[in-house]
């Protein structure tokens, strides 16, 4: 496929392969004057040369479970030798003697340099038209501007950097940490001044992934909205005490701000301006013809009992709106910007012993990828709310039970085959997003996993089958996910995959927009506009909308905005940074996480396997307030005359 910008940049980023030596953050040594020149003496290699300013994304890819960002939430564990730095992370394990993936540099500060070399060279390319220097600059520059965000929302205050600096500066020269609100301004100034006004309306085609207006407004709008959240809106965590953090190393302070770092004073203009942001990027993505996915009619829903496809409808159309190309036969509008980058998420999350060979051998997935029960509970009923707060769904001393062959004739499938004697209660009468993405014990994995025969039974107790077998392994939860398994992929007797599907990963979706605006509304308590915005989501995902009514004192607007935001961007990459900014650390992170009973003996009895326990591996899970933001590496801090750690590290 080479239907977008990340298929191009694999390749055009090896222009600037010599300058990544050092590990420092501003000591990317460019290429020479002659080799600059070289790569922009025709108007291709220009266009190449803009597409290595794009390399760096994919070092942060929202669905790899290798990253730790991803890997290290309440929404599934994996075998603790597959992600170690994640596994640090849900472990407090983390120090500065490692900095994880160090996305610091690998997701910052190397494509902030790589921008701003381009900048400089472009001025001068031949071969371009005005209006070609002038596009090309603006997707520069909100590069720019979102390298900086994906610094800052990480690590915190970060060093505004606002030309390439000479490979030979002094580290006294080298700027330290700014104000948070200093670097959020920083990177507003340059959106609206810099990019948005010279970016086109909307790429399409084989430009779509470049950097247009309706990407840059959406980014304003998660800039504003994370500027507005609790982590840096009246935070007062680092004012005092073993937290406390402010500049002053070899002087630095921020002009304006001083010593100062984060505002512990709450503004409501905060929400106010992220909510205006918010709209207005919805609204333009909307004027562009972007919406969130609402096919109805699929293939596949022949295969469904009449009395079944209505529900089904909503369960396929879940799962093709994370798994659709833009632009593609169905028009499907959904994605706002992605990666073409696949990863090897599908295969990890793929069920084990899928189908058996001639030879004897096995077609195989990973199944490594194990939602939690923290996470299945988070998933609604089909009432729309939390399994705990709905008094139509079971009470939690049922959970765990056999759902039984009368439940069971009632439950959404492809063909009916779900396995009255492994599905529990918990995993019934849930929401289509549920059975979208969530896959377990006695439950249909896919459509047609295997072509041409039933819909593929997972039995999770059984080590013949995708079981524990005494290895490391296995789904820790006897659960699997299975949101980024494309409806049409299916494998053959010779173990063949019938579907190459390379839809790009969300790194923002329409859903988002509006769950975006709706968690502003829900702050400034306007509740009409609250519902206006989260009721498409919700009604897109075949549950009731919400109603005035629904608020309460003890489930309020932001409540509801928070539950949704977990469900609709389960294991996208957005959990981990929504915990941080609402400060819940403690209460989504701080464990235990749990699952059903795996990995203490194989092929256990119904009774033995179906209980909440304590997963293997991680009974130490536990928060820190330090991991709100992640620590840089403690060379990083010293050979520097002004930069400080992170507190805590």
């Amino acid at each position: 496929m080479n239907h977008n910008i990340f298929n191009k940049i694999i390749v055009c980023s090896a222009l600037m392969a010599t300058g990544l030596t050092s590990c420092d953050y501003l000591n990317v040594v460019p290429a020479e004057q002659a080799t600059i020149e070289d790569a922009t003496r025709k108007k291709e290699l220009t266009l190449g040369y803009l597409y290595s300013c794009y390399s760096d994304l994919n070092n942060w890819n929202p669905v790899n479970y290798m990253n730790e960002d991803v890997a290290s939430t309440d929404e599934y564990v994996l075998p603790s030798h597959w992600n170690p730095t994640a596994y640090q992370i849900q472990n407090d394990q983390r120090s500065s003697d490692d900095g994880g993936n160090w996305f610091w540099r690998h997701c910052g500060y190397d494509g902030i340099r790589t921008c701003y070399l381009f900048l400089d060279a472009v001025k001068t390319a031949p071969g371009l038209t005005d209006e070609e220097r002038r596009t090309w600059s603006a997707e520069a520059q909100f590069l720019i501007a979102y390298y900086h965000f994906m610094v800052l929302r990480k690590y915190g205050p970060c060093p505004i950097i606002d030309h390439a600096y000479d490979v030979n500066t002094m580290a006294s020269e080298v700027p330290g940490r700014s104000h948070f609100d200093a670097v959020v301004k920083f990177i507003i100034d340059k959106l609206d001044n810099e990019a948005i006004p010279d970016l086109p309306n909307r790429y399409t085609g084989g430009n779509w992934g470049r950097a247009d207006k309706v990407i840059a407004k959406a980014i304003k709008a998660r800039v504003l909205l994370t500027a507005a959240s609790p982590q840096w809106n009246g935070n007062t965590m680092y004012e005092t005490g073993p937290m406390k953090w402010e500049n002053g190393k070899g002087g630095w302070e921020t002009p304006e701000y001083g010593k100062q770092l984060v505002n512990p004073v709450y503004s409501e203009q905060k929400w106010k301006d992220a909510r205006n942001a918010c709209e207005e990027a919805l609204n333009f993505a909307r004027s562009q013809g972007l919406e969130l996915y609402e096919k109805s009619d699929f293939e596949e829903l022949k295969e469904v009992p009449e009395n079944q496809k209505e529900f089904m409808k909503y369960v396929l159309r879940m799962r093709y709106a994370v798994m659709s190309r833009p632009n593609s036969k169905d028009n499907c509008q959904e994605q706002v910007w992605g990666l073409a980058d696949q990863s090897s998420t599908l295969f990890a999350s793929l069920p084990r012993n899928i189908v058996e060979k001639a030879d004897g051998t096995w077609t195989t997935g990973w199944g490594g990828i194990a939602p939690t029960l923290n996470a299945v509970k988070q998933f609604y009923t089909k009432n729309g709310k939390l399994p705990e707060e709905d008094s139509e769904f079971y009470s939690k001393s049922e959970y765990y039970k056999l759902a039984g062959e009368e439940i069971l004739e009632n439950e959404p499938s492809f063909g009916g085959w779900l396995d009255a004697d492994e599905v529990i209660k918990l995993n019934t009468m849930r929401e289509p997003r549920f059975y979208a993405w969530i896959a377990f014990n006695g439950g249909e994995y896919g459509v047609h996993l295997v072509s041409e025969q039933n819909p593929f039974i997972c039995y999770m107790r059984y080590s013949d089958y995708q079981g524990y077998r005494g290895e490391q392994d296995y789904s820790y939860t006897g659960y699997l996910c299975q949101k980024w398994a494309h409806p049409a992929l299916s494998f053959t007797a010779n173990g063949d995959n019938s579907e190459n599907n390379t839809a790009p990963r969300p790194l923002i979706r329409m859903a988002e927009l509006y769950l975006n605006l709706a968690e502003c509304e829900a702050a400034l308590e306007h509740t009409d506009a609250f519902l206006s915005a989260i009721n498409p989501v919700r009604r897109r995902a075949g549950i009731p909308e919400l109603k005035s009514s629904d608020i309460t004192p003890s489930k309020t607007a932001t409540d509801w905005v928070r539950s949704e935001r977990f469900v609709e961007f389960y294991g996208e990459g957005i959990r981990y940074y929504d915990v941080r900014r609402w400060l819940e650390g403690k209460k989504y992170f701080g464990g235990p996480y749990t699952g059903l009973n795996v990995g203490t003996t194989k092929d256990p009895s119904v009774a033995n396997f179906n209980q909440e326990t304590i997963i293997v591996r991680y009974e130490n899970v536990k928060w820190n307030d330090r991991s709100y933001l992640s620590p840089l590496y403690f060379n990083e801090v010293d050979k520097s005359d002004t930069m400080i750690q992170c507190p805590g590290y």
